[in-house]
């Protein structure tokens, strides 16, 4: 369905995880459940019409001539994505924070809705440039581009207790603002500002993805994925689960098509 690009530009690894474009020789229309990431994301359409409402997304093909940018930023329930025609698409997948090292304002300024477009004047005019580019030569574009946009900011600190959390799934919010001698206040602030969701929703966020990545790469069954993820017992993985997919465990993974399994999660209608 997409062709991946990692950045080769040593100073973009460290703040976009990939770039994503839609394959044309995929079938189409095509429908499907996309679910909450930690990450954040920029896309690039040409021609293209975008339809957003109450967690649906529609994307068709117009004839008109077009170039639009939308920013997708947190959702915490399963986003349905429809695709009736194949559009020109080129994706920018974000690390947690990588996001706000490329524009003035923060996450929370840019993406106060799941997905809403920007109407950025550099943005657009690139856009323009971008898809008047070769398409083997987009990628490079991108790059290019991103690295001329970073901004070298100090975000040391919400970056130190994001790995703080990675690293301990079952830590309590409390203990970490009492270790990092901050407020709960200030703790939720930070979250909200750089990542777009609260420190909680964050922390399902990641562990959900963790169990998603470690089914599909291991012989492992699903009381072991509980565990290996931190989950506190059998209730409490298959609780979050279903706030996160609307499906328990057992169904969320017995629907994952060969298409989806290993690099897009999703689950096709």
């Amino acid at each position: 369905m997409y062709e991946i690009f990692e950045p080769k530009s040593e100073l973009l690894k460290r703040y976009i995880s990939e770039i994503t474009v839609l394959k044309k020789n995929s079938y189409y229309p095509k429908e499907y459940f996309a679910f909450p990431h930690n990450v954040s994301s920029i896309v690039f359409f040409k021609d293209t019409e975008i339809k957003y409402r109450n967690h649906y997304l529609e994307i068709n093909r117009t004839q008109n001539k077009n170039w639009s940018i939308f920013i997708i930023g947190k959702y915490v329930e399963p986003l349905l994505v429809k695709y009736n025609d194949y559009v020109e698409e080129i994706t920018v997948n974000f690390s947690s924070t990588g996001i706000n090292y490329f524009f003035d304002e923060e996450l929370l300024k840019l993406a106060k809705l799941p997905i809403q477009e920007l109407n950025n004047i550099q943005l657009k005019e690139f856009s323009t440039l971008l898809f008047n580019t070769n398409e083997k030569e987009r990628i490079i574009e991108i790059e290019h581009f991103f690295e001329q946009r970073f901004i070298n900011k100090d975000l040391q600190l919400i970056e130190k207790i994001i790995q703080r959390v990675e690293d301990d799934r079952l830590i309590k919010f409390k203990d970490l603002s009492k270790a990092l001698n901050i407020s709960s206040r200030n703790l939720n602030r930070l979250f909200y500002k750089y990542l777009g969701c609260s420190p909680k929703e964050y922390k399902k966020i990641i562990r959900f993805r963790s169990a998603i990545r470690d089914y599909n790469r291991m012989d492992i069954n699903l009381t072991e994925l509980c565990l290996q993820n931190d989950y506190y017992d059998s209730p409490h993985f298959t609780r979050e689960f279903k706030k996160l997919t609307n499906m328990t465990p057992k169904k969320y993974f017995e629907n994952l098509t060969l298409e989806s399994k290993i690099e897009f999660p999703y689950v096709f209608k």
